[in-house]
């Protein structure tokens, strides 16, 4: 009898949740969530590292962290149906078919004043990972297109 379990990677993906759900491997950096809010000096935040090194997955995690969770008709959600408290504070999450998976509480969750900041806030999230274009006027086309 085999006791050792395949473990799933997650790769190349920028879907903080997906990550977490998907995957048997997750490495926590969650305290980039307090080293952005607390931690930081500027009024400007610019983030800069090679490519395929997770900054749209960090933004991602960001925004989980951040934004108000709703339902399908865009009132707030009471803080125990939240899916992206789970995702930080640890605990039992719905999947499809009836199954559930239990998360563990990251890092960030050690800082009480910070999970307080947990899901409070209006979030606007544009990626400009797909604007291509070979002349200016059509990057410039495709920024107005996402935005």
């Amino acid at each position: 009898m085999d006791t050792y379990k395949q473990l799933r990677v997650y790769t190349g993906t920028d879907n903080f949740y997906n990550l977490l759900i998907e995957g048997d491997v997750f490495v926590d950096k969650s305290l980039f969530i307090k080293e952005f809010l607390q931690d930081s000096s500027g009024e400007v935040i610019l983030i800069t590292r090679p490519r395929r090194w997770g900054k749209s997955l960090n933004m991602d995690m960001l925004k989980r962290f951040l934004a108000i969770e709703t339902d399908e008709w865009g009132n707030p959600l009471p803080q125990e149906q939240c899916r992206h408290h789970k995702l930080f504070a640890g605990g039992e999450i719905a999947l499809d078919f009836g199954e559930t998976k239990l998360l563990k509480p990251l890092k960030i969750n050690n800082y009480p004043a910070l999970m307080n900041r947990q899901g409070r806030y209006p979030v606007i999230s544009i990626g400009f990972k797909d604007v291509t274009g070979d002349s200016y006027r059509e990057i410039e086309e495709a920024v107005k297109m996402q935005i």
